[in-house]
């Protein structure tokens, strides 16, 4: 039987889309590295609706012109690659990103309250960082091994809407991978990865039992 020419199960949708962070140059292998409290990887937390994530890829390039057949050859001399989002939560996290923080510095107190300080200067270290994007069962992430926040988006404080903290993380060059065995200098932007989480099923609830979300059954 001939090739299907139409492959209607690689339409995606982000039905939900997640941003983790990390200290710089953490690794990364896959959406299980995100789970446990152990975990380095701390989620932003939820985003605008309306906007979601969106990612910028750009290139300047060079054409290399000869005297007798004009343009022979056009060089990438750079690349952006961008991701931008309109953060809700206002949280320590959420915060030490936007006003260029050091990671941890703001520690809230047993209450939940919590102050922070910006200086008049500040510089911005990087960090890792994994976008998840979720379809059903498929799981797309984007995995920037050294990235920073480029530019931040003034917020408006109104009790007509909510207070949303807009960033825009750049990936940074990063060199990891083996490039000994490789035809590749080990340098990267962003490692993309699409996976099919498996989905198990569970047995139907028992005599006072109720299933409450995922494969978790809690008795009631």
């Amino acid at each position: 039987m001939a090739d299907e020419i139409y492959n209607k199960d690689a339409v995606t949708v982000a039905a939900v889309g997640r941003i983790y962070v990390a200290p710089n140059e953490t690794d990364f292998s896959g959406i299980d590295d995100l789970k446990g409290e152990d975990s380095p990887w701390k989620s932003l937390g939820l985003f605008d609706a309306e906007t979601g994530v969106e990612h910028a890829f750009e290139e300047e390039t060079e054409d290399i012109k000869s005297w007798q057949q004009g343009v022979v050859r056009t060089i990438v001399t750079s690349r952006d690659l961008t991701l931008k989002f309109l953060a809700l939560e206002t949280s320590p996290r959420t915060l030490e990103l936007f006003y260029g923080l050091e990671t941890g510095s703001i520690k809230p107190g047993a209450d939940g309250s919590f102050t922070w300080k910006v200086g008049a200067s500040a510089k911005r270290a990087p960090f890792s960082a994994v976008m998840v994007l979720e379809d059903g069962e498929t799981v797309i992430s984007a995995y920037l091994r050294s990235a920073q926040v480029s530019e931040v988006e003034a917020p408006t404080f109104s009790a007509a809407d909510a207070i949303k903290w807009g960033m825009t993380i750049k990936a940074l060059g990063s060199n990891y991978g083996d490039a000994a065995t490789t035809c590749d200098d080990g340098s990267s932007l962003v490692s993309w990865k699409f996976e099919k989480r498996v989905c198990e099923p569970i047995d139907p609830p028992g005599p006072g039992e109720n299933v409450i979300t995922g494969n978790v059954r809690e008795s009631i």
